[in-house]
C-alpha cells in the first residue's frame, strides 16, 4: 500500500494543477457536452427506411415520452389488441408488435399519412424499424444502458 505522502503533489500549486488538467482536458467539454435533441421530451425526427419490395417509406415524426397516465392508456390499448387473453397466448413476436403499435399510437405526437394508423401496415419489419427509432429516444432520454449508481430508498 502507497504512502499517503508519496501521493502527495506539494511541488504544485493549486494553478499549476488547473493548469496541468486544462492541458489534458478542455473544461468546455466537459461542462457543456454537445446537446442532443433526444435529451428534449419530444423528438423531431426524420424516418427513411426502404422495404424488401423497394418501397420507400419516410416522412417527419415527433416522438413524446409517456407520462404514467399515458403509459396506463398503452397498456389498456395492449390488452384490447390481444382481446383480453393473457399474454402468453400469443407468439412473442405478436405481443412485441402489440407492445410497439400501442406505445407509438400515444407517443407519436406528429406523423407522416402513412403511419396515421400503424394496424393498417402490413408489414411488420416496417413497424419495427419505426420502434427502433422511437425505442431509442426512450433509452436515450432515461439513459438505459448507462452505468447507473444503485442508490437505496432511503437515499
Amino acid at each position: 500500500m502507497p504512502n499517503l505522502a508519496d501521493l502527495q503533489m506539494d511541488h504544485l500549486s493549486t494553478d499549476d494543477m488547473v493548469k496541468e488538467v486544462r492541458a489534458t482536458v478542455s473544461l468546455e467539454a466537459v461542462q457543456s457536452p454537445a446537446a442532443d435533441a433526444r435529451d428534449k421530451e419530444e423528438w423531431p425526427f426524420h424516418f427513411d427506411w426502404t422495404d424488401a419490395r423497394g418501397k420507400r417509406w419516410q416522412g417527419d415524426f415527433v416522438n413524446k415520452i409517456l407520462d404514467f397516465g399515458d403509459i396506463q392508456q398503452v397498456a389498456v390499448l395492449r390488452s384490447r389488441f390481444s382481446g383480453g387473453q393473457p399474454l402468453t397466448a400469443f407468439a412473442d413476436s405478436i405481443n412485441i408488435l402489440n407492445q410497439a403499435v400501442a406505445h407509438m399510437t400515444f407517443s407519436l405526437k406528429t406523423r407522416p399519412d402513412w403511419a396515421k394508423d400503424l394496424r393498417k401496415l402490413n408489414d411488420m419489419s416496417l413497424v419495427m424499424a419505426l420502434w427502433e427509432k422511437v425505442n431509442d429516444h426512450e433509452s436515450f432520454y432515461f439513459r438505459l444502458g448507462a452505468t447507473e449508481e444503485k442508490s437505496s430508498p432511503t437515499g
